[in-house]
């Protein structure tokens, strides 16, 4: 089966056995989303000097959700981002140069589609709520957001991998790409023009999304995740 790896970053966290213990974060939904697919998941904690043994171990990649970009990555105040992890950032920019390099597959779930392009030379819409696509996702005390749910309308290799142009997608993000860089094309769109999804147009397999196809049951969102598996087996590497 093909090794995925996914990303994941650093998180302090209480514990019964000291306060601020530093952890490996990710969601569980992600791991059992390859498992589903076919693939063998494996968590990738930042390791800058050694991307290349890294990169080296997996067949395919998943730049998975979090936290906003540093705007300074794309030449631009900040203006609406917020929980900025520099060190992530840099991590997630080396694995996806490196991934390019040895055209590892590759799939981005939303802050993922953000980076992959960020990191292609394109840029991002800092915040996107305020229209009947985006509303305002917080709870009413503001201490966590709620799933939102839109349409989407495919083209690409999106229509091939979901058999349809248009369907309903879970969405949390507040940041959507505005300019997509270098190699890339639009696969998908939301009903406001916000865009929804990235594919290569090179060598290079790599598909992003900026919904979350891990939060919702397989049956619904896992060809995206077979498409990552299957692709990752064909590449032989």
């Amino acid at each position: 089966m093909p090794v995925i790896g996914m990303t994941s970053w650093d998180l302090a966290v209480d514990t019964d056995i000291a306060d601020a213990e530093w952890h490996h974060q990710l969601s569980a939904t992600y791991s059992r989303s390859v498992l589903a697919a076919g693939g063998t998941p494996v968590i990738i904690p930042p390791a800058p000097d050694r991307v290349e043994e890294v990169m080296a171990t997996v067949d395919g990649l998943i730049l998975t959700g979090g936290d906003d970009i540093d705007p300074a990555r794309y030449g631009t105040d900040n203006t609406a981002s917020s929980g900025i992890d520099s060190e992530r950032d840099h991590w997630e920019s080396m694995l996806l140069a490196e991934a390019r390099r040895t055209r590892t597959p590759t799939l981005g779930v939303c802050r993922g589609c953000q980076m992959l392009a960020v990191e292609s030379g394109g840029s991002l819409r800092q915040h996107v709520w305020g229209s009947d696509t985006h509303p305002d996702l917080w709870n009413h005390d503001r201490t966590r957001r709620a799933t939102g749910h839109h349409d989407v309308v495919l083209s690409g290799i999106l229509v091939g991998i979901y058999g349809t142009d248009r369907r309903t997608v879970a969405s949390l993000h507040h940041q959507a790409v505005a300019a997509v860089g270098e190699g890339l094309e639009v696969v998908a769109t939301a009903p406001d023009g916000t865009i929804e999804a990235l594919a290569g147009t090179g060598e290079w397999p790599v598909l992003a999304v900026q919904w979350h196809p891990e939060r919702v049951p397989f049956t619904e969102e896992g060809v995206l995740f077979e498409w990552l598996v299957r692709v990752a087996a064909r590449s032989g590497r």
